[in-house]
């Protein structure tokens, strides 16, 4: 059996834990410009607990809200990129970097990237992923998260096509239910179907742990490799601005997502790098 894949974990939550302000439009990409120290030091931590797979700081770090901030959006990414790859090379070569892109919705920090009703047709939202990936290119692996609709799936596709020459990609989904994406429209199982042959790996980011041990449960057997990084367990709050409830054993979840399929496992909002470590000795 080949070797789980593990990604690491929550980044901006993580930085809001040790202090690092990463709140409002711009997320854990403004640590980026305020705090790369911190940035560079959560990446050494992840890599140092084992993850196989960084990701940059850039998943709201979309180019017109970087624009919007009065900075210089293709070079913010970029020194977000250099500093994931400056991490890796110093503590672990044989890692890879991953360039995280948000979708649509998350730029706008309104919680749409978990509806997906945001009005733009299929050329707006291909021309946004584009600029987003066409900026972040030198990266190992362009991962597009928290995809909440076909559409929005559709129009990566075609951003990926007219980027040229094969690069590999991830696509990872939000979720309304274990059975369907989060705009409502289109089944896991149809929508992996039709994305998987396209993509590297596809899978489910930033849903309860549970709801994504139930999606594995049933979904088909697919070609693609299934990723998978859930959120902590804990519940947000929009009302108090706050977490609560159980985080539970990103660890045990882990080893469970790996019997029904997932190859590629890490956590999202909440989870950080002692929840990595505990992955990275529970699945060795």
């Amino acid at each position: 059996m080949a070797r789980t894949v593990i990604l690491d974990g929550g980044f901006a939550t993580e930085l809001e834990r040790r202090g690092v302000p990463s709140s409002g439009r711009l997320w854990s990409t403004r640590a980026v410009v305020e705090a790369p120290e911190a940035v560079e030091k959560l990446h050494r931590d992840y890599l140092t607990a084992g993850a196989d797979v960084i990701s940059t700081a850039t998943y709201q770090g979309a180019l017109g809200a970087l624009a919007r901030e009065g900075l210089d959006g293709p070079k913010v990414l970029k020194k977000a990129l250099e500093i994931a790859q400056k991490a890796r090379d110093e503590v672990n070569p044989k890692a890879r970097v991953a360039a995280s892109m948000g979708p649509y919705g998350a730029h706008l920090a309104d919680g749409s990237e978990y509806r997906g009703d945001y009005l733009l047709d299929l050329s707006a939202l291909t021309e946004f992923h584009l600029r987003q990936a066409d900026a972040l290119v030198g990266a190992d692996i362009l991962a597009f998260e928290t995809i909440p609709s076909a559409q929005e799936a559709e129009a990566i596709l075609q951003a990926l096509e007219r980027l040229g020459a094969k690069r590999e990609a991830w696509i990872s989904f939000s979720a309304r239910s274990a059975t369907h994406v989060a705009r409502g429209d289109f089944g896991f199982a149809e929508i992996f179907a039709l994305v998987g042959p396209h993509v590297d790996a596809i899978g489910l980011n930033c849903a309860p742990p549970e709801l994504i041990e139930e999606a594995l449960l049933a979904l088909p057997k697919s070609e693609t490799k299934l990723l998978v990084y859930p959120n902590s367990g804990e519940t947000w709050s929009a009302l108090d601005r706050a977490w609560s409830g159980d985080p539970g054993d990103l660890a045990t979840r882990a080893k469970r997502y790996v019997e029904l399929g997932a190859q590629i496992v890490g956590g999202c909002c909440r989870t950080g790098p002692e929840d990595i470590a505990r992955v990275r000795r529970a699945l060795s």
